[in-house]
């Protein structure tokens, strides 16, 4: 019976012979995919069945079938061999595959006998003993001299010690064992090679710069210096859901692994990652190839359930915005380690969302810049605890232990690329090839590194005696703590293995990520790296002009520029130099002369030369001190140094401060700056200004010119006389000294510089050596060149002379003597070579011509037959090929005929499908109609409602007019008594008259007591002059006060009556009621007719028109109604009485105050009387003097004053000026608040007092967006005893700030000492977070040490910046600290009812969060801006017990730059106007649009505007604006302007580029003062300036060359902030949009934020759009709703925002997830259908066609802007579109616009 594998049925039809016949089936695939771990290596015992298979029929098939065993008879003891490896049985002490040799140590094969030897080996056929290399003979045992490491066979190894590294008396022998050096202090290494740890640059060792409890034991790179951070294990991973929260986990030390407890976790929870820190990303091309490994574990019990889950990627890479997946084949064991190692080459990964297999460009791509690294945590259910460990991530680099990596790249680049892989170039793998350094060693070169090289050791241990034909070769371990084996089989018959193999250096990273980043690859020097994205960009040559070897990449920014030159492409001469950068003229401007220079610049004015003096210089060539500097700079070596003094005033010369206390108070001829420290003098002496004066007083009744008192004088004039005596001799040793030290210091700049010029002198030595080695090599060259050259002379010479020969057989004669020599020669030369015996030479050719003819017959013979056999077979083969070209184009013909029916097909499969898609759009757009039908009677009856609502509230308002015409009447006539009280206070002319009588004799008298007071001219008793004139200037101010507060109440209570009194509104009431009525029966009406909508929506659409007609006609009766209101509310009439009552008592009072004041100090003036006496009367009158003094000059100011409110009283019955009065002092309110804003002074707190600051005005922009930056002290620990008690219960406890809701259980902002370590606490919707900082400075009081601490949040991410001794100079460390928040909820909503703001402590009603409650602050707090505009402290609304001791003092750096917040100007006088008027000023400006310059007098003005980047010139005497329409604005860093008038002509340049110029006829003499930066408010509406004000920096202002000061400021502080010059806004018109393309941010991403602001009054626009590639998003506005399309989704909002309101939005992605948040309340829906975005191409565009309104604090979260509102300056507009601006433009606003034009 037989047997049969197997029976195939196959349909008559489809059988064809070829069935019949066995393929080959392809399993390569399976074999590379299972089988590829180590290297393929097969394990005969451990590897999968499969695999072994695989590998049996390769080698089989590689072998042409298996291989015989030919065991050697002699030495196996058998002849069967191992089926696998084909080793046979070997005799004893034999080794080899076929059992051929002796074994080690053995001879005499095949009967192998141990040598005879000792130690050493012996020959292995004669048994005879072998002396190894470099032993001392005959014993051959020990090392001879200057060598060490006696090994049988390779011998001993040389010392090889270095000259420079050992010492001096040691010589150059080393230990015989170890084979140490004897090595110098500072130098380590077996050799003495190399620097000892914590040193580098060998032989030099130069000490390393790092901390030794962050580095490894190494320190720092024995070559660089560069710190080696210590490599800590596994500290930064962490474990994370899907939704970025962090799951708890801790490091165990012992173990070196992560651990996390994950029982508490919800069984939905299915998905964990262990997240890789950051030491583990960035730059890791040099990883391709290599291996990821590491240790993972799943706790649990696996009899409990433990299940496996799906399948998920095992590794997940991201970076460049792609998404790599690797899926292990093998899956963990429940309780089991797993040991996961995965190869980063392309095969082994997969796109995340596509799942296409990825290209090398790809993986490598992602490699060259790793964002994220995740590994799967999670794997059963059940699971406890899950743990990680050993993570190692391999790569290659120059300076690994290890074997060359074998899939590393070698590429040879372009000029322009260097770099392992040219980076933006196409490579060819090299397999095999060394790289990465690596080369391969010529015969005889010993390794660099012995085999006894420390602990990074390579060790190759040969075969032994049973070792069986395999090696081990051992790489160091993780930490070193092992070694890892790998085993290579043996290929050969002697049993060992040369080592060929291409290995890699395993790295293991890092958490410091000092080792871990490598260098990235870089461009040739000349080029610089231009772009990003796949390929990483290209290189592009450098543009510096032939005047720089390197640039910047991405940016191309010119380094070490040559020659003096400067500027990102070397266009300029540098800082200090003059001349034309591009012919290399730059020489050091003579300011004042070449060898002692110290301008930043100068340039050719007219003819001469003009410097730009370096701050702390002025003078035409900097020749002098600015003030606040001393020195001698026209000394050479001399320079200007800051003054260390209270206010930097000092003397120009010395140095010597001139008073510490009150600066610049003391000399009368210098000019004043503002002076914020008398602010405080203000408020503490006001208070005593009447016990002052009769202090004055007492002093002069009591003063006598007795002689006793002028013995005292004379005696205390003596004692001050010696005092300066001395002190004039103290100044005298200091200025001895000065010089010695001023030559100390040059004698180090000098030996610094020598240092410096020896370095180069090295360096130029080098390069020399170089060129004279490629002299040589040039030479070489030159030297085979001319050998070849003289062969071809001699080839000439021959010819020559073979030609002279012809020459003389012809009969010629030879033309002179010298020819027929030549001749002879040449016939001398022929006879030689005749003579020449070519006999061998000629029976070689001979033997090679027979030998080529036999193989000629031999071919003929054999081969021309095959070739005739050929020849038939080809031309049956060509007709076999003809037939199936026939069969094939019939074939052809009939795929043709099918591909044309299959076209015909498809178009009417699209024809059916453009109808279908016109059948959905059509349904599609019924469903929008009705729904657009529904919302239109839903907003009808909301209309209808509310119509009828007003009219009842009108109803209700006639009844409490009536009632409240009454009070008005009566109200009336007690408001018109006081203000004629008040008009009264103003009628004491005579008392002026008589202060002014009296005034000129206190004059008197002070002129003769004036020679003796000069000299106590440096007392601070002078602050008494400017306390006395800011007290009375107080008092003026409380009048004009009262006068203001009469103005209002008379105002409100007239604008309130007239209202009642208006038309009788009861009828208008019953009309609006009746029109309501109706409409709301047609609006029933039209919601019974809507139930059949389908047929009957014609007619509803008439119904509707109709409505609106008559709801249009209910809102114009409305707005009439309203008008007749004018604009007053039932409820602010009761109101508006009551605050008309209030300021009618307020002004009585005021008033009264005022008078009772004014008439105490008459009555003290005339009290005083003073004696003259003679001009010796000193000290005892000084007091006296002064103040008298201070009343001179008071009571003129104080007349000016009384005589404005006679005048504004005078004014005051006329109602029609009662408003712009009013407008007015609000002005002067306002520019009083921004005055006090100015005040830069510290406050003092004693832990008991507070601060509550003024609500900001935009509480809107606060909601997203927050930013404060303050100061902090803390008292030191000295004082006496009651001090040193308090500060005991003072553990650093205390609070610093509260901002936000009156219920501190809702949203706030604040900050909080703990043990004095500050700390940053807010709430965002319920979420508490806190942000820990460093610990505040302590200090004296004077002087005091500030820490300044910055703040900004943008939506729920808070960055907390802390500066140490920002006061110090320079400024300490500044370190930053971060939060992200993760909630829906992002927004610090608070409203201005509820809103307080508290500094330093808090009222007692006041009941703070738990997590500030700590006692009151005690130390000094300074404010400097708020939300980017400047603020103090001083600016309060209410202030408690602060300032009872002194305010801290602190140094006050010299200020150079203004900041120009944008809401004002600076005022400028212009002192005498020259021949021709040259205003400049350096200007910084990011703004597209701003008003720059304004000058005028009575009639005529001009100003200089920037429009669309562009500069206009405009004036009321020009017909239209002048430019030279070019685009100069924004810049990004500071120009220069000018501004020129003369007659006839203006001029505007920035730098020495015109950009306007006017020709016109003005008078510029009659200038007087001129404004920057913006205009007041009477100057806009006179002259209709509609400009927004400047918004920058500014510094430099000069008339010539003369510095300007700024009299008057408004919103211009001190600085110029960088964080403050963003610009956060912007208002959009039709057609207008901004576009930019945002580094790091991509829509690919896994994670994408997106938060902004909006406001309009428009139902229909394009907010934002994004789109690239795949991936795309926008917001628009739809009927009112945000509408959110995301990757064709739809989200719908539920509310409607057209209502000019401000609102945030924020729209997030987090693992898949979509969500969009409006006002932190309404989430929109996911709508059904899709929609299309036009593709952006990655830009991010704000507004576009239909979007009209506004838009802020843009926030995307992308690495490179975190924590910080995009800048909108930096986009790229199009159309009108205004920056920094967003006018009003809601509802009420338009109404309020529209009833003012009707009045």
């Amino acid at each position: 019976m037989s047997l049969q594998d197997y029976i195939m049925l196959v349909p008559d039809s489809s059988y064809t012979p070829d069935l019949l016949k066995e393929k080959p089936l392809n399993k390569s695939a399976d074999f590379i995919q299972q089988c590829r771990g180590e290297g393929f290596y097969i394990d005969p015992n451990t590897s999968p069945q499969f695999c072994r298979d695989s590998a049996r029929s390769l080698v089989a098939a590689f072998n042409d079938g298996a291989l015989p065993c030919n065991c050697d008879k002699s030495g196996s003891t058998g002849t069967t061999c191992e089926p696998i490896g084909g080793q046979c049985p070997c005799r004893q002490h034999v080794i080899g595959r076929q059992c051929t040799k002796c074994a080690t140590g053995y001879y005499g094969f095949p009967y192998c006998r141990p040598c005879e030897c000792g130690r050493r080996l012996c020959d292995e056929v004669t048994g005879s003993c072998i002396c190894p290399p470099q032993t001392v003979k005959p014993s051959c045992d020990v090392c001879q001299s200057q060598t060490f490491s006696y090994h049988p066979l390779l011998g001993c190894e040389g010392c090889e010690c270095s000259p420079n590294g050992i010492q001096a008396n040691a010589g150059p022998d080393c230990d015989r064992t170890t084979g140490q050096c004897s090595c110098k202090p500072r130098i380590a290494g077996r050799q003495c090679d190399r620097c000892a740890a914590g040193y580098y640059r060998f032989p030099d060792c130069v000490p390393c710069n790092c901390k030794e409890d962050g580095v490894t034991a190494d320190i720092c790179h024995p070559d660089t210096g560069r710190c080696l951070c210590k490599f800590v294990g596994m500290r930064g991973w962490r474990l994370e859901s899907p939704d970025q929260e962090q799951v708890t986990s801790v490091l165990n030390t012992a173990s070196n692994t992560v651990v996390a407890d994950i029982q508490e976790l919800p069984p939905t929870a299915q998905t964990l990652h262990w997240v890789a820190p950051s030491s583990y990303l960035g730059d890791r091309v040099s990883s391709y190839g290599g291996f990821l490994t590491y240790q993972s574990k799943s706790f649990g019990i696996p009899s409990e359930g433990m299940t496996l889950l799906d399948r998920r990627p095992d590794v997940v890479l991201t970076g460049q915005d792609m998404t790599l997946i690797h899926m292990a084949q093998q899956v963990p064991l429940p309780d089991k380690p797993y040991q996961g190692r995965v190869q980063l080459l392309e095969g082994n990964w997969r796109h995340a969302l596509s799942s296409r297999p990825v290209s090398r460009e790809e993986l490598m791509t992602v490699l060259a810049a790793l964002a994220g690294l995740r590994i799967r945590a999670l794997y059963f259910t059940q699971t406890q605890r899950l743990s990680l460990g050993e993570v190692g991530l391999e790569g290659a680099t120059e300076t690994g232990t290890g074997g060359p990596g074998n899939t590393v790249e070698d590429c040879s680049c372009p000029s322009e690329y260097t770099g392992d892989s040219c980076q933006t170039l196409l490579c060819w793998t090299l397999i095999g090839l060394c790289c990465a350094g690596h080369r391969p060693r010529e015969r005889g070169e010993r390794t660099r590194y012995a085999r006894h090289h420390e602990r990074w050791t390579q060790r190759i241990e040969f075969p032994s005696l049973n070792d069986q034909g395999t090696q081990r070769i051992e790489f160091p371990s993780l930490n070193d703590q092992g070694t890892q084996r790998i085993k290579y089989p043996s290929l050969n018959d002697e049993g060992t293995q040369r080592v060929q193999g291409r290995g890699q250096a395993v790295l293991f990273p890092n958490v410091n990520d000092g080792s871990a980043n490598y260098e990235n690859e870089k461009c040739a020097p000349g080029y610089y790296k231009e772009g990003s994205g796949y390929f990483l960009g290209r290189c592009v040559r450098c543009e510096c002009n032939g005047l720089a070897d390197e640039c910047e990449d991405k940016t191309g920014r010119c380094r070490n520029c040559q020659y003096n030159t400067a500027g990102d492409r070397c266009e300029r001469c540098k800082e200090g130099y003059n001349g034309n950068a591009a012919l290399r003229t730059c020489k050091m401007c003579p300011c004042p002369s070449s060898m002692n220079s110290f301008a930043i610049g100068c340039k050719e004015v007219f003819g001469g030369l003009e410097c730009i003096c370096r701050v702390g210089y002025s003078g035409d060539k900097c020749e002098s001190c600015a003030p606040g500097f001393y020195g001698a700079p026209l000394t050479l070596g001399g320079s200007c140094r800051p003054c260390f003094c209270n206010g930097n005033n000092c003397d120009s010369r010395t140095g010597v401060c001139k008073n510490t206390l009150e600066p610049k108070d003391t000399n009368t001829d210098d000019p004043c700056q503002e002076c914020d420290n008398c602010a405080q003098t203000l408020l503490n002496d006001l208070e005593k200004l009447d016990d002052e004066i009769g202090r004055i007083k007492t002093q002069l009744d009591n003063a006598s010119a007795s002689s006793s008192s002028q013995d005292r004088l004379k005696k205390l004039e003596k004692l001050v006389a010696d005092t300066k005596i001395i002190v004039n001799n103290f100044n005298s040793a200091i200025k001895k000294q000065k010089p010695k030290v001023n030559q100390l210091e040059e004698d180090e700049s000098t030996l610094s510089d020598d240092i410096d010029s020896l370095r180069d002198k090295a360096d130029k030595r080098a390069t020399d050596a170089e060129k004279a080695m490629a002299d040589v090599d040039k030479t070489d060259k030159r030297a085979k060149d001319l050998a070849a050259e003289i062969q071809n002379m001699l080839k000439k010479i021959q010819a020559l002379l073979d030609q002279l020969k012809d020459t003389g057989t012809s009969g010629d004669k030879p033309p002179n003597e010298d020819l027929s020599q030549m001749l002879k020669d040449a016939q001398r030369m022929v006879k030689e070579m005749q003579d020449r015996n070519l006999t061998p030479q000629k029976t070689a050719a001979e033997k090679e011509k027979d030998a080529a003819k036999k193989l000629l017959e031999n071919i003929k013979t054999n081969v021309s037959k095959q070739c005739d056999q050929n020849e038939v077979a080809a031309e049956k083969l060509r007709d076999d090929l003809k037939g199936f070209g026939d069969k094939l184009k019939d074939l052809d013909k009939a795929l043709k005929e099918a591909v044309d029916l299959l076209k015909k097909t498809n178009s009417q499969n699209g024809l059916n499908a453009q109808a279908l898609a016109d059948l959905k759009k059509r349904i599609n757009n019924i469903q929008t109609e009705r729904e657009t039908v529904k919302n239109q009677m839903t907003l009808a009856e909301n209309e209808l409602q509310k119509t009828e609502d007003l009219v009842e509230m009108l109803y209700d308002s006639k009844t409490e007019y009536e009632q409240l015409a009454a009070q008005l009447d009566g109200a009336k006539t007690n408001l018109n008594k006081k203000v004629n009280d008040i008009t009264k206070a103003a009628d004491k002319e005579d008392l002026v008259v008589r202060a002014e009588d009296h005034a000129k004799n206190i004059a008197k008298t002070a002129k003769e007591l004036e020679d003796t007071v000069k000299s106590a001219s440096g007392l601070t008793e002078v602050r008494d002059a400017k306390d006395a004139i800011d007290a009375y200037k107080n008092i003026t101010d409380a009048i004009n006060a009262a006068e203001t507060a009469a103005k209002e109440a008379k105002s409100a209570a007239d604008n309130a009556l007239n209202n009642v009194k208006k038309e009788n509104l009861k009828e208008r009431a019953k009309d609006l009621k009746q029109n309501g009525e109706e409409l709301l029966n047609d609006g029933k009406a039209a919601e019974t007719d809507l139930q059949g909508v389908n047929e009957d929506i014609t007619d509803l659409k008439k119904r509707l028109a109709k409505a609106d007609t008559k709801k249009n006609t209910l809102a114009k009766d409305l707005l009439d109604a309203q008008n007749q209101l004018n604009g007053n509310k039932r409820d602010d009439i009761g109101r508006m009485i009551d605050e008309a009552k209030r300021k009618a008592a307020l002004a009585s009072d005021t008033a009264s105050n005022t008078m009772d004041t004014l008439n105490d100090i008459k009555e003290e003036m005339k009290k005083i009387s003073v004696v003259p006496v003679d001009s010796n009367l000193g000290s005892v009158l000084d007091d006296v003097s002064k103040s008298v003094n201070d009343l001179l000059k008071t009571i003129p100011s104080l007349n000016d004053k009384i005589s404005e409110v006679e005048d504004l009283t005078s004014q005051f019955s006329p109602i029609s000026n009662i408003s712009e009065n009013i407008k007015n002092i609000k002005n002067l309110i306002e520019l009083a608040r921004d005055a006090a804003n100015r005040i830069t002074i510290p406050m003092m707190f004693k832990g008991n007092g507070h601060v509550e600051l003024r609500t900001p005005n935009n509480l809107d922009d606060l909601k997203a967006y927050t930013a404060l930056s303050l100061k902090l002290q803390r008292p030191s620990g000295r004082g006496d005893g009651a001090r040193r008690r308090r500060q005991s219960i003072d553990n650093g406890d205390m609070f610093v700030m509260y901002l936000g809701n009156k219920d501190s259980s809702k949203n706030y902002i604040g900050m909080v000492l703990k043990s004095n370590q500050l700390y940053g606490v807010y709430k965002l919707n319920g979420v508490t977070h806190q942000i820990e900082t460093d610990f505040i400075t302590t200090s004296m009081s004077e002087p005091a040490k500030f820490d300044q601490v910055d703040l900004r949040r943008i939506y729920q991410d808070v960055q907390m910046s802390f500066t140490k001794v920002v006061t110090a100079r320079p400024p300490g460390l500044k370190t930053e600290y971060e939060n992200k928040g993760e909630e829906d909820k992002n927004l610090l909503d608070i409203s201005a009812d509820d809103f307080v703001f508290y500094v330093g402590g808090y009222p007692d009603t006041f009941t703070p969060p738990p997590s500030l409650t700590y006692p009151k602050y005690t130390g000094c707090i300074e404010f400097s801006s708020f939300n980017d505009k400047v603020a103090s402290l001083y600016n309060f609304q209410n202030a408690v017990d602060i300032n009872k001791d002194s305010p801290c003092k602190r140094y006050v750096p010299p200020v150079v730059t203004f900041y120009y917040e944008g809401s004002g100007y600076g005022k400028a006088i212009i002192e005498s106007v020259p021949t021709v008027l040259r205003i400049k000023m350096d200007v910084f400006i990011r703004s597209e649009n701003s008003l720059l310059f304004y000058i005028g007098e009575a009639s005529n003005y001009f100003t200089v505007t920037v429009e669309n980047g562009m500069v206009f010139l405009n004036s009321n005497l020009l017909d239209t604006p002048v430019t030279i329409s070019k685009k100069v604005f924004p810049i990004s860093d500071w120009v220069e302007f000018f501004l020129i008038f003369k007659a006839g002509e203006i001029e505007v340049r920035m730098v020495k580029e015109e950009v306007a110029r006017a020709t016109v006829v003005y008078n510029y003499k009659a200038f007087k003062e001129f404004y920057i930066g913006g205009a007041p408010t009477e100057l806009r509406e006179k002259y209709n300036i509609t400009m927004q004000p400047f918004k920058g920096c500014m510094r430099n202002l000069k008339i010539g060359s003369e510095n300007v000061p700024l009299e008057e400021q408004v919103g211009v502080s001190n600085g110029c902030p960088q964080e403050s010059l963003v610009s956060r806004k912007a208002e959009f018109n039709l057609k207008s949009s901004l576009s930019a393309t945002l580094q790091d941010f991509s829509l690919a991403d896994d994670e994408v934020t997106v938060s902004l602001g909006f406001k309009s009054t428009e139902n229909q626009g394009l907010i934002l759009q994004d789109k690239q590639l795949a991936n795309g998003m926008n917001l628009k506005l739809e009927n009112g709703h945000v509408i959110l399309n995301f990757n064709n989704k739809i989200w719908k909002s539920n509310k409607v925002y057209n209502d000019g309101l401000w609102h945030y939005l924020t729209v997030t992605r987090r693992s898949g997830s979509i969500k969009l948040v409006i006002d932190d309340e309404d989430k929109g829906l996911e709508q059904s259908g899709s929609s299309s975005i036009p593709n952006t191409g990655g830009a991010v565009v704000l507004g576009k066609d239909t979007f009209k309104g506004c838009i802020s604090n843009l926030y995307t979260r992308r690495p490179t802007n975190l924590y910080k509102a995009e800048d909108l300056s930096t986009f790229t507009p199009s159309g009108n579109v205004k920056i920094d601006v967003c006018t009003a433009d809601t509802l009420a606003q338009l109404m309020m616009d529209r009833a003012s034009k009707k009045r």
